[in-house]
């Protein structure tokens, strides 16, 4: 339904609807925009962070695993299989910490870009 702008009492001047609708139209064209833009920013880095606590989930099971071995005695019987267990372990703790520190620096990113686009 298209109206026609008031009169202007006030010696205002009020654009057609018609130049209103358009404006709305770009804007929402350029809101679209923007929000592709900024999901080409951020998916990669959802990706990111996605990946590194799938992969914190699995690391952090065989933890637990490797803690329930560890916590049995007899495993101290035979160097080898401690030594083996030990090494296991040790490893990967050092994968946990590098991936926590992924997930970590991609999630301030995904935060960075998010706070920038709003500002």
């Amino acid at each position: 339904v298209k109206e026609r702008a008031p009169a202007a009492d006030d010696g205002e001047i009020r654009p057609e609807p018609d130049v209103q609708q358009l404006d709305r139209k770009a804007l929402r064209r350029e809101k679209a925009l923007m929000r592709e833009k900024l999901g080409k920013k951020l998916n990669p880095l959802k990706t990111k962070v996605r990946k590194a606590e799938e992969q914190i989930e699995q690391l952090e099971t065989r933890k637990q695993q490797l803690e329930a071995i560890m916590a049995d005695p007899d495993l101290y019987q035979d160097q080898e299989s401690w030594a083996k267990v030990s090494r296991e372990y040790a490893g990967l703790e050092r994968r946990l910490e590098r991936n926590y520190a992924q997930w970590e620096e991609a999630q301030e990113m995904i935060e960075a870009i998010e706070g920038s686009s709003f500002e």
